[in-house]
């Protein structure tokens, strides 16, 4: 099994970095533009110009620098123990050693539900957050078949390209331009991106039922512990639980929509 198995051609890291920098260079642009007609408008065109370019620059650094602690400040956990919580960890080194990355940050929390969620900044190793409830209900194939779901959206800057855009989303929105953010997000995103994560976990673990195991054990209704904002970077949502199959889920963030629980059942099924 080489790393290349694992990413589809049309969705690499570099693709997602590329729209990172190119919806950071599309508001230094756009900022300054308006600053431009607004300094026309007021025969100041050199210090407006000049004042717009600055604000544009400042909030893309403040949105990059608040990529990851903005979402990690959001759940209440601590770092794994490598002995209480070895087989994780052992599951995590042996699936990065065979693709060939470092490994991320590794934490806990509580909550009964099986929760498995990443959270990164572009360029940046990444971290993976675990509920003991997962650790505690599934038993190692099924662990290690979903940590290979959240290692390949690491991989790809997946994760990193969501964090960006929700915390993009979530400072327009202060400013009054939430709906700018849910259609940058819609253009961004790819609906079916936990389908090619499910489907490349399977590639690399060569075990689907572990994955539909899971994610059987992961079909019933719960309340989360941790903000329900987090919704997109989770191996799976209870909210979309019960969906249809043909129908998809809708995150109340965003714009961010996935592919109902059944659906991805039904797809690895197949395989």
């Amino acid at each position: 099994m080489n790393q290349r198995q694992w990413i589809p051609v049309s969705e690499s890291s570099s693709d997602n970095l590329n729209k990172i920098r190119k919806v950071n260079a599309a508001i230094v642009i756009a900022l300054t533009f308006v600053s431009l007609l607004i300094g026309v408008a007021t025969s100041q065109v050199i210090p407006v110009v000049v004042v717009g370019l600055a604000v544009s620059i400042v909030f893309v650094f403040a949105v990059m620098r608040s990529v990851e602690t903005s979402w990690l400040q959001r759940i209440d956990y601590q770092p794994v123990d490598e002995e209480l919580h070895a087989r994780i960890v052992n599951v995590v080194d042996g699936l990065c050693v065979v693709s060939g990355d470092r490994r991320p940050r590794l934490f806990v929390f509580h909550d009964e539900y099986p929760v498995a969620l990443a959270i990164a900044a572009p360029g940046k190793l990444g971290n993976i957050v675990v509920s003991d409830g997962l650790l505690e209900e599934l038993d190692r194939v099924e662990i290690e078949s979903v940590m290979a779901h959240v290692l390949w959206r690491l991989r790809t800057e997946n994760i990193a390209l969501t964090c960006y855009l929700m915390t993009l989303s979530a400072l327009l929105s202060k400013i009054g331009l939430g709906k700018l953010g849910s259609l940058v997000t819609g253009k961004m995103t790819e609906q079916k991106i936990l389908l090619w994560a499910d489907i490349s976990a399977c590639q690399a673990t060569r075990y689907p039922p572990a994955l539909i195991s899971a994610l059987h054990k992961c079909d019933r209704p719960h309340r989360l512990s941790i903000d329900s904002q987090c919704g997109p970077l989770l191996f799976v949502d209870p909210r979309t639980v019960g969906d249809d199959t043909t129908v998809t889920s809708s995150f109340p963030i965003l714009g961010f929509s996935a592919v109902s629980l059944e659906e991805r059942i039904a797809v690895l099924k197949e395989m």
